[in-house]
């Protein structure tokens, strides 16, 4: 088997940590005055797995993220899946009772969130549900990587729909498609190590998989941007003071924009 044939059989985390070894120094993520390597994101990730695989053990179940959308969200998404787990992307900003539900219909056992979103969680999660909060992890919890083997056609995420005609539908994706789209992604948007990309939408949406796993797995850095928070207004000088080279968003939010 020749190297092409080896890489082609890696899920994501290892993809990611082929990349991390290219560009440790690198800047992964970027958000305001805060600008973090692809080598401390990966260190932040592997503590988090590590957390998630002690509360859970082994197993390719559905765990939630409870998080906003900067780099604590990105490196607990990482986290879940170097353990070895499904992702379940839940926004801050969605009702109590569209988290619920997607909690039982998950059946997450376990609900990855912070300080700002436990207060969230203390309201939505019920008996079987625990939290796991990773700012209270500590600082023993080691960083290197997991090294666990994860077969490609192990669940990824677990997507939910608007749910704006009745109750959300959860679409499983694996790590085989997540890889074969964002590889197309790469080469379709001639995606390049020194590249700045945009992030607009929250990471529980779809649309946000363009430019965050083409980002992640080619070393070009993702620049996430709360647009609900911040206003459309200053996308323009933001993207000019960043200087954005790949810019992914809704056709809603171009007309606006435009």
């Amino acid at each position: 088997m020749n190297s092409t044939d080896h890489e082609m059989e890696l899920a994501i985390p290892q993809r990611f940590e082929r990349i991390v070894q290219k560009y440790p120094r690198r800047t992964a993520i970027k958000i305001k005055n805060r600008s973090v390597t692809y080598d401390a994101l990966n260190k932040a990730a592997n503590r988090i797995g590590r957390g998630v695989l002690d509360a859970l053990g082994p197993g390719n179940e559905p765990v939630g993220l409870l998080l906003g959308n900067g780099f604590e969200a990105v490196a607990a998404l990482l986290g879940v899946l170097k353990a070895g787990k499904c992702y379940v992307a839940i926004d801050p900003y969605f009702p109590v009772p569209r988290i619920e539900y997607m909690l039982r219909d998950t059946e997450a056992r376990l609900l990855v969130t912070d300080n700002k979103n436990w207060e969230i969680f203390d309201r939505v999660a019920g008996q079987n549900c625990t939290g796991f909060n990773i700012d209270h992890m500590g600082d023993r919890i080691p960083d290197e990587n997991l090294g666990l083997t994860i077969p490609l056609n192990s669940n990824l995420n677990i997507l939910y729909t608007s749910g704006s005609t009745a109750e959300p539908k959860g679409v499983v994706r694996t790590h085989e498609y997540i890889i074969e789209q964002s590889s197309n992604h790469i080469e379709y948007a001639s995606v390049r190590p020194d590249d700045r990309l945009s992030l607009l939408h929250s990471i529980c949406f779809g649309s946000a998989e363009a430019n965050l796993y083409r980002s992640l797995l080619s070393g070009a850095s993702l620049f996430p941007f709360d647009v609900k928070g911040e206003g459309v207004s200053q996308l323009v000088p933001w993207l000019i003071a960043e200087k954005i080279t790949i810019l992914h968003c809704s056709p809603s939010l171009f007309r606006q924009f435009v």
